[in-house]
């Protein structure tokens, strides 16, 4: 290709991703602030991520990086809630909604609150709905990371990025990279994935992160974090939970109150706890402030109907709660 023709497909590539990322609004997706045009160099301007990537503070943490700082298990489990949201978001309600189709560690970067956010936009792609999705030559994604049926197929679907989150779960429990010593992590945790249901109080905790303290889990934490990575994981897309179901049962994980019926990956209704319905209301000021100061949305009906559609409430009490804020 020649080199003319070349700038001019890197700039129509540029500025379909500037108007793609520039309608993106949430406090757990890295902010465009702007972009730079000098010469043939094109530039976009993110908000400052001060405490590196998941990457760093998952393996760099004895190579002395100065932003290395190891993660606890509350920790890990509140970044894994943090990139549910930002995956939620992108699924379900952004414009147009996107397949993001690089989840990995090093695209995970911490604020100066530590709180986690998805950066790079680049391999992302527009999810039409209605549309049946066309199948690309071009493969995009990480090796560890990328779902085996995009790979066979070329198709780019929401499940494709749940597939990626599963991995990105087992890489906060074990604390093992993606890939490591030419062996996946799949791979490496499927004895521990696949085993009976009596064995797991005795083989869940040998993959976890040796730097973990036992008293910092509990077995049913455990479990239901494992649990939710094995659904990311399944072969078949179309039995993968949609981020909604995996930020149900991450939630009810952070807040320990689990049993064996409080979360199921079939199709029904789903009553939470009222320790959950309090984390999910206290979530819902937080995000009505941040797109309220975003000017994103200005409508409190669109807050309670998404809280609702998120959590199954009715929608009389989300509706009178939301007036509290």
């Amino acid at each position: 290709m020649p080199m003319q023709q070349q700038q001019a497909t890197l700039e129509k590539e540029f500025w379909v991703e500037l108007r793609t990322i520039s309608r993106l609004h949430h406090g757990n997706l890295v902010a465009l602030l702007g972009y730079c045009v000098e010469g043939q160099e094109l530039f976009l301007i993110y908000e400052l991520m001060s405490n590196g990537s998941l990457d760093q503070h998952l393996h760099e943490c004895d190579s002395g990086a100065a932003v290395a700082t190891f993660l606890d298990w509350k920790a890990r489990i509140r970044v894994a809630i943090d990139v549910a949201q930002g995956l939620e978001y992108l699924h379900r309600h952004a414009h147009p909604t996107l397949v993001h189709r690089d989840i990995k560690s090093s695209n995970i970067l911490f604020d100066d609150d530590m709180q986690a956010k998805i950066a790079d936009f680049g391999l992302s792609k527009a999810l039409i709905l209605g549309h049946d999705p066309t199948a690309s030559h071009r493969l995009r994604g990480t090796a560890g990371y990328v779902d085996p049926h995009y790979l066979r197929t070329g198709q780019a679907v929401d499940k494709n990025d749940i597939y990626s989150y599963g991995v990105l779960l087992l890489e906060l429990i074990t604390g093992r990279r993606a890939i490591q010593k030419k062996l996946s992590l799949v791979t490496w945790c499927k004895e521990f994935l696949t085993s009976d249901q009596s064995l797991l109080p005795v083989l869940l905790p040998r993959m976890v992160d040796r730097g973990i303290l036992p008293a910092e889990y509990s077995q049913e934490q455990l479990q239901n974090v494992v649990k939710v990575a094995r659904a990311c994981l399944d072969d078949n897309p179309e039995r993968r939970p949609s981020m909604k179901e995996v930020l149900i049962a991450l939630y009810n994980s952070e807040s320990k109150d689990i049993s064996s019926s409080d979360f199921s990956f079939e199709v029904g209704y789903y009553s939470p706890s009222p320790l959950l319905q309090r984390t999910m209301l206290l979530l819902l000021r937080q995000q009505h402030l941040f797109l309220m100061e975003e000017q994103s949305a200005r409508d409190p009906s669109f807050l309670s109907s998404w809280l609702a559609f998120l959590c199954e409430f009715p929608m009389d009490f989300v509706h009178h709660n939301i007036r509290k804020t």
